[in-house]
């Protein structure tokens, strides 16, 4: 269940899909979920290297154009990941980023510029039921903005509060809300930010549309919904009720896509290409 609940705040409230930059982001929101569940990725990965490229279209022939980027993640054998380096469109080193782990969940990430010269640390600090997520800068000084994560008994993030160190009496603060099978209905942003998010029926694991109330009407509007294959892929994304993205796939026999295409508005105007190579360690 985790997993799926996983999956909906990926789909909702967090990087909606991959294309938004180039490979993955960190996803450490939940706890007792592996990376690789959080990434809805299967079986036992060593590497994922992701490749974005511009796309050539001749005469309705789709295929691959110059590479946007590159982003190489490693993986540890319990699914936790090890290190994240991503290559800019000429295949220079942009950056690397180095996690440590304790129990299967992340401590620290360090990370570094292109010639391996420490630029911050992020460090996760448990503060009782909570956990602080600090930026330390490369001479040891704190970043202004930090996190608190709040979870409840089942591992569901329930409160994000971002603070000030220089303003400790602003804060901002985001409130999820879940239903009896633990699945997202729910969030709230700075107390009148209110997005609902609904199912098809009880039993539906992946979530049919995204509203915003409007405190002025008191009215909800859709404000984003998706359609999903049998895998759980996103396939058709609708903002404001209008078709925005279309997605295609191939997969591995893994159940791993490895080949996503990207297509803007209804006539089906390809983007992007994305390509993930995966290698197992069985």
């Amino acid at each position: 269940m985790k997993k799926i609940i996983t999956l909906i705040i990926f789909l909702f409230i967090s990087i909606l899909s991959i294309n938004a930059q180039c490979g993955i982001g960190y996803y450490y929101d939940f706890k007792n979920v592996t990376d690789l569940e959080k990434r809805d990725l299967k079986g036992k990965i060593e590497i994922v290297e992701f490749s974005h490229y511009e796309v050539n279209n001749s005469f309705g022939e789709i295929s691959k154009g110059e590479k946007k980027c590159k982003q190489l993640v490693l993986f540890n054998m319990d699914g936790t990941v090890n290190k994240i380096i991503k290559y800019d469109s000429k295949g220079e080193i942009e950056n690397i980023d180095i996690h440590e782990f304790e129990n299967s969940q992340i401590r620290l990430i360090s990370h570094f510029d292109n010639k391996g010269i420490l630029i911050s640390k992020t460090a996760f600090i448990n503060e009782g039921k909570d956990i602080r997520e600090q930026l330390f800068l490369a001479d040891g000084n704190l970043n202004d903005q930090y996190f608190i994560r709040s979870y409840d008994l089942n591992g569901n993030m329930v409160k994000v509060t971002w603070k000030y160190h220089e303003e400790p009496r602003k804060s901002d603060v985001t409130q999820y809300y879940y239903d009896k099978n633990n699945r997202p209905i729910k969030y709230i942003r700075d107390g009148n930010d209110i997005f609902i998010i609904s199912y098809k029926d009880n039993y539906s694991k992946i979530p049919l549309k995204m509203e915003r109330f409007d405190p002025k009407t008191k009215k909800n509007k859709i404000d984003r919904s998706y359609e999903c294959n049998s895998q759980g892929s996103i396939i058709k994304r609708y903002d404001d009720g209008e078709l925005s993205s279309i997605y295609e796939y191939v997969y591995d026999d893994k159940g791993n896509w490895i080949k996503q295409i990207v297509f803007k508005t209804e006539a089906k105007i390809p983007y992007e290409i994305i390509e993930r190579k995966i290698n197992y360690f069985e």
